[in-house]
Formats: C-alpha cells, sequence, structure tokens
C-alpha cells in the first residue's frame, strides 16, 4: 500500500540502560549487532515518510528479552524431567516389591493339605 514510503523503526537498549539505540528498515525484518550474554528490550514505531502530519504510529509495547533467561529455562526443565522420571522409576520399584511381599504372603497362609471331610 505504500511501499517505499513506509519505514519500520526498532528502537533497542540493552536491559537496565536507559539510552537508546535505533534501526530502520523498510521491511518488517531488522537485523542488529547485540552483546553476547546480554538482555536487551524492544519496542518499534512505524513512519509514512510522506507523510507531514500523523507520521509516525504509536510506539509498540517494549518487551524485553534475556539471553540468560532461555537457557536457565532449559535447565530448569531439564532438571524437571530427571527427576519425574526418578520417582517414577522409585515408584515402579516399590510397586513391584509390595506385588511380591504379597504374592509372598497369600502362598504362606494357603493351606498345603486339603481340609478333612466332617
Amino acid at each position: 500500500m505504500f511501499g517505499e514510503d513506509f519505514q519500520y523503526t526498532l528502537f533497542y537498549r540493552k536491559d537496565g540502560s536507559t539510552g537508546k539505540k535505533e534501526a530502520h528498515s523498510a521491511t518488517d525484518e531488522i537485523v542488529i549487532s547485540t552483546s553476547k550474554g546480554e538482555g536487551y528490550c524492544f519496542f518499534v514505531r512505524a513512519t509514512i515518510l510522506s507523510r507531514k502530519t500523523n507520521r509516525y504510529s504509536q510506539d509498540s509495547d517494549e518487551k524485553c528479552a534475556s539471553s540468560k533467561g532461555s537457557s536457565e529455562f532449559d535447565f530448569t526443565i531439564l532438571v524437571a524431567v530427571i527427576v519425574a522420571v526418578v520417582l517414577l522409576i522409585v515408584i515402579i520399584i516399590l510397586l513391584v516389591i509390595v506385588c511380591l511381599c504379597r504374592k509372598k504372603k497369600e502362598e504362606k497362609t494357603k493351606e498345603t493339605e486339603p481340609l478333612n471331610n466332617v
């Protein structure tokens, strides 16, 4: 609709910082360089370059992403799965032990000789 007259502006900053940088693109894809291990906060604004009034859209909500958060989350899931598997194995072992004990008890209480006719 707007063609080359439309532009996205990405505003970004390191999480916890007040200074912001910006990057521009005519498409909905913007590539920026970031520091490894740092979290960043982002928001976007659209611009219609040929307009003199109502040129800018409303800023999007700011979203923050932490590079540390995803690996911690993955580690948490891994630990939860391991704990769940270990608990399942323990429960199965306990059930087998209980069943074997009941079976032995039943065998001991059974009479080995038939009852005499009364």
